[in-house]
């Protein structure tokens, strides 16, 4: 499991807990001085800190996570250089995360920012994250990936002068800590949480729970009724890394018999555990472009009686 909350059935049957941070209707419900306690502190967290805040809420807001890391800031850079070969590519994290700092390095002392760097490696992050083995993958995700959101998904400068100015005046306080005990009763839900690096428990109280973890990649616990649909069939399955959906090579999805299927393809977010970069639209927009690619490149026309049969080969 990557994400950093698990609700339990207990809890998602709580009307104080709202399991979708993009639920007006609930939102609404929210009055001014409830005690609101928001789990995640990454984008989701910024946008529903400064959405509650924009409503009239007043009570002090807070927010904890396993890190408590908050997104860093876009700024203006320049060009960086590119400096990785995509046929050289490190196979462990930690060869790649010394190749990046190095760079970084370089990159400041040559006067750029280490935007500039990250950015620079953003047309082979999908090429990193291939030539890394499976446990290296799980090393990524398990010690490297709150780090990596942090510096890759940044705030607009607009919402970071917000929530520096929620932090000065007391209204938003984040909190690197675990949960170690939920309670839910009828009017609060308590939560009893572990701070990062220490052992004695703190207890908050809150009149809602809002969970701002970011969106369920398992797709076993996902009970869409088009995703149970696929997985009960067999049709797919999800990858080893419960990112999402398992896929080849081309897209094509991969069924519980571990073939691709011939006619199943999948985009977007469901490939990431192929892919790992694979939410925002440039790379989504090239995915599609090479799909369409393979798919046109493998069609064979059979005209039999003035039928035409497309049969998608692999």
């Amino acid at each position: 499991r990557v994400a950093p909350f698990e609700p339990t059935a207990l809890l998602n049957a709580s009307p104080r807990f709202i399991a979708d941070p993009w639920d007006d209707t609930a939102f609404a419900r929210i009055a001014p001085d409830d005690a609101v306690v928001l789990v995640g502190t990454g984008l989701t967290m910024v946008d529903v800190a400064i959405d509650l805040i924009s409503r009239g809420h007043r009570a002090p807001l807070h927010a904890f996570s396993q890190r408590g890391l908050t997104p860093t800031v876009h700024q203006q850079t320049r060009s960086y250089p590119a400096f990785l070969d995509r046929e050289r590519l490190p196979a462990s994290v930690l060869q790649q995360l010394r190749l990046v700092r190095r760079e970084v390095r370089r990159g400041l002392a040559a006067g750029y920012d280490w935007r500039s760097v990250l950015d620079a490696i953003r047309p082979l992050v999908q090429d990193l994250w291939r030539a890394l083995p499976l446990g290296e993958r799980r090393r990524f995700l398990r010690h490297l990936r709150p780090y990596w959101d942090v510096h890759r998904h940044r705030m607009a400068p607009d919402n970071a002068n917000q929530l520096a100015e929620l932090g000065r005046a007391g209204r938003l306080a984040t909190t690197a800590a675990r949960t170690d005990t939920v309670i839910v009763e009828e009017e609060q839900i308590i939560l009893a949480l572990k701070p990062r690096g220490g052992s004695d428990r703190f207890i908050w109280r809150a009149d809602w729970l809002i969970n701002c973890s970011g969106p369920e990649c398992d797709y076993t616990r996902i009970d869409h009724p088009l995703i149970r649909c696929l997985l009960d069939s067999g049709l797919a399955r999800p990858d080893p890394l419960n990112l999402g959906l398992d896929v080849d090579t081309d897209a094509a999805v991969i069924g519980v018999d571990g073939r691709p299927s011939p006619t199943l393809y999948a985009l977007g977010p469901p490939t990431r555990g192929a892919l790992w970069e694979i939410t925002a639209v440039p790379d989504i927009r090239a995915q599609c472009a090479a799909l369409a690619g393979a798919l046109a490149g493998t069609r064979q026309i059979q005209q039999q009686k003035n039928v035409i049969v497309f049969k998608l080969t692999h």
